[in-house]
């Protein structure tokens, strides 16, 4: 909610930093985040390169669902 408030009354792009993960990612994309901070869930990751991309394609999933 304080996101949501947040971007609702700032004019400029909002990144979402701190505690980030595959399973937050969604919600804080759907809060308006216009990008996230992202360090221990991808460097932590067994497979950065994959888990990178996943946070990546939430971005397209969540935006493609937002439009239509």
């Amino acid at each position: 909610d304080l996101f949501k408030q947040a971007k609702a009354q700032l004019r400029i792009p909002a990144v979402a930093i701190g505690g980030i993960t595959l399973t937050n990612a969604p919600s804080v994309i759907q809060a308006g985040a216009d990008s996230i901070a992202v360090i221990n869930a991808s460097f932590n990751a067994d497979d950065v390169k994959l888990t990178t991309q996943q946070f990546a394609h939430l971005f397209k999933e969540l935006n493609l669902k937002a439009t239509t």
